[in-house]
């Protein structure tokens, strides 16, 4: 958790607000991890769900790992391409990236393309 140091003109200010025991608004990030283990297969869909929460989803980060789980001669912070040939996320109806791509190959190291497209989602 960050910690924040306040001058010494916002500690006086912040101690004024505590002595007069009003309400302070504190931000948080609500953090879900959800996973599955997927059976080889070609074709899967995965629904995700969000949980009530006040904050809406920023992220949506998927990865990949073969063989990694409860194995300690494996890395589990490197993950696997699986030879993935498509992957797209339905959110409200609406495709992301809109279109199938082509010109990607994870062992050559071909795919900035799909990473742009994924930032800018």
């Amino acid at each position: 958790m960050p910690h924040v140091l306040p001058n010494d003109q916002e500690k006086l200010a912040l101690y004024k607000t505590i002595e007069s025991k009003s309400s302070l608004p504190v931000g948080y990030q609500m953090i879900q991890c959800d996973s599955i283990s997927v059976q080889q297969t070609r074709n899967f869909t995965w629904q995700l769900s969000v949980k009530s929460a006040p904050e809406k989803p920023r992220w949506i980060i998927v990865a990949f790992q073969t063989d990694k789980s409860g194995n300690q001669e494996h890395n589990p912070s490197i993950f696997d391409h699986c030879n993935l040939t498509n992957m797209f996320v339905m959110l409200n109806s609406r495709r992301y990236p809109e279109i199938d791509y082509d010109d990607r190959n994870f062992t050559q190291q071909k795919f900035s393309r799909v990473y742009g497209d994924a930032a800018a989602f």
